[in-house]
This record gives C-alpha cells, sequence and structure tokens, in this order.
C-alpha cells in the first residue's frame, strides 16, 4: 500500500502521544488519571494495527480477479468481531478497573492528535507513489 510509511509514522505518534499523556500527569498527583490516558491510548494503537491488518485483508479481496476465491466474509467477520470485542472491553474494563474516563477519553483521542500531526508532519508519499495516484 502507498500509504504505509504515514501510517506507521501515525501510530507511532499516537503510542508516543499516549505515553507523553501519561507520564505528563503524574505530577498531578492522580495516578488513576495517568494510567487511564496510557489504557486509552494504548487500545487505540491497537486498535488502528488491527484496522490496518483487516483491511488490507479486505482490500486484497476486492482487487481479486474475479472467480478468485477470496475471504471477504471471513474478514468481515473478523472485523465485526473485532468491533465487538472491542465495545464489550471498554464496557468491562469500565465495571471492573476504576478508570478516570476523561483520561481514558484522553488516551483515546491521542489517535486523533496523531493523525492531525501525520498530515502536517508526517512523510510525503514517494514519487512514483503520487504519480500512480
Amino acid at each position: 500500500m502507498g500509504n504505509e510509511r504515514l501510517l506507521n509514522w501515525v501510530t507511532a505518534c499516537a503510542g508516543i502521544l499516549g505515553v507523553l499523556g501519561a507520564v505528563g500527569t503524574l505530577p498531578l498527583g492522580d495516578v488513576k488519571l495517568s494510567y487511564s490516558i496510557a489504557l486509552g491510548a494504548g487500545i487505540a494503537v491497537l486498535n488502528l494495527f488491527l484496522l490496518r491488518r483487516l483491511g488490507r485483508r479486505m482490500v486484497a479481496g476486492l482487487m481479486a480477479a474475479p472467480g478468485t476465491p477470496t475471504d471477504r466474509g471471513k474478514t468481515t467477520a473478523l472485523f465485526l468481531l473485532k468491533f465487538v470485542l472491542l465495545i464489550g472491553g471498554l464496557w468491562l474494563l469500565f465495571e471492573v478497573v476504576p478508570l478516570n474516563a476523561l483520561g481514558m477519553l484522553g488516551g483515546l483521542s491521542t489517535l486523533v492528535l496523531a493523525v492531525l500531526m501525520g498530515t502536517l508532519f508526517g512523510p510525503a508519499p514517494a514519487p512514483e507513489e503520487a504519480q500512480a495516484e
């Protein structure tokens, strides 16, 4: 895929922002806030990683020649399972672990900031990739 470098950059940037947010809030004295931010950022990075893998499989299935057996149904089922596990896992985390809701939301939001930073400061596509699009 043409944007792998940019997606790698965004993933790494989201992880770094999560670590900075978690460590940066430690001086406030609220450990629950810090680990909520770290947990939210970790979930966001893992979700992006899984979305990238499943997206590649879906695109490969769509680009296959007619008559070629593909696993589009299996990939779609995995995508839906990932979504249900994400929502169920977040619900379970809030029920079992004492979390700061705003900290968790801040950690999950690191991905939005990372996408913005990737758009502004991330690597540009290679010249041959830019011509192909």
